[in-house]
């Protein structure tokens, strides 16, 4: 959890150290950097990659302007997994990755959140008060000088029309997992991670998620570096099927469309919005649930709902999110509920909750 992403933040010897360890076992082993957002999710997908080929992966965590400057530096890693593109750019333009292997893997939602404890209300739109929001307290975000999560931030705010009034009122962190712990600890008031971070950790809730429009797409990139040895490959082939897509989605996280398949960024934005609310009142149940991940919740008005169960959501029923997107507006608060963005989902029929189709 947090102390995984912690354990990333140093320099040069971290790499050295994993890779150093290789050579003591005699199983092939794998030496991933990966932006610290990952981490969580990262370990499971590792642990499966494992089981299935043997390959075992040594991965160090942190914010992907530290990860590239590693690799820069001489740090042995065979795969990078960005929380952006710029720095898998860079290292490009340096010869240091394997020429064509970066793709893009993810995608993910940027959100404000809050102690879970807050009782506090904001709707995220231009020109809103944070500054006011945010009271005597500073804002946690990560680095915006070098961090992706930091820049998605100051530019959602700056689209939105608020960075010059908070820029000022800002707790920096060396990553997105340490602007999460200032907020987690009661240490800022409010804080902008990306959706997956809060889902993470229970301490926090969300107040409300960026629109799409107000900064770039968070899109993950994976590559290879120079160095990479066939495992690294089977790696990056591993990452982008179906078993890791299964459980980046279970931690927030949006797989995005691989080649011949249908499955989009349209319809994984049908519910990004519902991933990372805050919970709030219980509907009834219903047989085909939507995913773990998923809570009862509301962003600033109580018809803004989503179901929850303990089972993983089957195709059809995001199919049936997806048509319920393009359907319109709620009128009816009684039989109808809405996403973040005041669109129907559910509708009432016989007293329970079903997807509108």
């Amino acid at each position: 959890m947090l102390g995984v992403a912690g354990t990333a933040g140093s320099t040069g010897p971290v790499g050295a150290a994993g890779a150093g360890t290789a050579g003591a076992h005699t199983s092939p082993q794998l030496l991933v950097f990966a932006a610290a957002s990952l981490s969580d999710a990262l370990e499971e997908v590792d642990r499966a990659f494992t089981a299935r080929t043997g390959v075992r992966v040594n991965a160090s965590y942190a914010a992907s302007s530290v990860l590239a400057k590693q690799i820069e530096a001489g740090a042995p890693a065979e795969v990078f997994f960005s929380a952006d593109r710029a720095w898998v750019e860079y290292l490009e333009a340096r010869g240091l990755l394997e020429r064509g292997s970066p793709r893009e893997v993810l995608g993910n939602a940027l959100v404000l959140i809050a102690p879970a404890d807050s009782p506090l209300h904001l709707n995220i739109a231009p020109g809103f008060d944070l500054t006011a929001a945010l009271g005597a307290g500073r804002l946690a975000v990560a680095d915006p000088d070098s961090v992706p999560a930091g820049k998605y931030a100051r530019a959602a705010l700056t689209k939105l029309g608020v960075w010059p009034r908070v820029s000022d009122r800002l707790v920096r962190g060396e990553n997105v997992r340490a602007a999460l712990a200032y907020v987690a600890r009661g240490e800022a008031p409010l804080g902008i991670v990306y959706g997956s971070d809060a889902l993470a950790e229970k301490r926090v809730r969300v107040i409300g998620m960026f629109p799409e429009d107000t900064h770039p797409p968070i899109t993950y990139v994976l590559a290879l570096t120079a160095s990479a040895r066939p495992e690294a490959a089977r790696f990056a082939e591993f990452l982008a099927g179906e078993t890791a897509r299964q459980i980046f989605a279970r931690y927030g996280f949006i797989p995005l469309a691989v080649p011949g398949r249908p499955l989009a960024r349209r319809l994984l934005r049908s519910v990004r919005a519902s991933h990372f609310l805050t919970e709030s009142r219980p509907f009834a149940t219903m047989g085909n649930a939507l995913p773990d991940s998923w809570r009862h919740s509301r962003c600033g008005d109580d018809s803004h709902q989503v179901r929850h169960s303990g089972n993983r959501a089957p195709a059809e029923a995001l199919r049936a999110r997806a048509v319920a997107q393009a359907q319109g507006h709620c009128r009816n608060r009684a039989t109808e509920r809405c996403d973040c963005l005041g669109r129907v989902t559910l509708v009432r029929g016989d007293g329970h909750w079903a997807p509108r189709v």
